[in-house]
């Protein structure tokens, strides 16, 4: 979900696919996209690389609920994301923005709000990644989100939790 997606309920699917880092997360909700709720899917990454990340969440997405996803496989950033801005410039290389064209500057920063994930299961398998990865960019803060009984059940993502905060804002 993107651009302006609101108030949808995804329930109890199944993805798979062998696509790879060009392609956005699977779950995701992100410009403007309050509200949303991700709920008992099952999501497989089968390519060597792997889209950017199973589940995400960023810019102007307040609201949106990931509760009891299950996340296996490849992916080439994260299994699970959130960030409250997008700068192509970060030299974060976990950053949905990282390496993306300079257009995307300031083009979506603003505070995010009561983002949940909850009961999610992650089973990353590509290492050099994040199981959990937060980032707080251009002093855009992510506020009130909540990580709750989340599993991650293999140690080969170099992060079980990753928290980037740009210019020192704490996370």
């Amino acid at each position: 979900l993107a651009y302006g997606s609101a108030d949808n309920k995804i329930v109890g699917n199944k993805i798979y696919t062998s696509y790879g880092d060009s392609t956005d997360s699977l779950l995701n909700a992100y410009v403007g996209c309050p509200n949303n709720t991700f709920f008992d899917t099952d999501v497989t990454s089968t390519n060597a690389i792997g889209p950017k990340g199973g589940m995400y969440c960023g810019i102007h997405s307040s609201g949106c609920v990931f509760k009891g996803n299950r996340i296996r496989g490849n992916f080439a950033r994260f299994g699970l994301g959130i960030e409250s801005a997008w700068v192509p410039s970060t030299t974060e290389t976990l950053s949905w923005a990282y390496g993306a064209d300079s257009g995307l500057a300031n083009f979506a920063n603003a505070e995010m709000n009561y983002v949940v994930f909850q009961d999610n299961v992650l089973d990353i398998t590509r290492a050099g990644t994040a199981a959990i990865y937060i980032g707080q960019h251009d002093n855009v803060q992510l506020r009130n989100c909540r990580f709750l009984t989340n599993q991650v059940l293999s140690n080969t993502p170099a992060w079980q939790l990753r928290a980037y905060s740009q210019n020192g804002i704490a996370v």
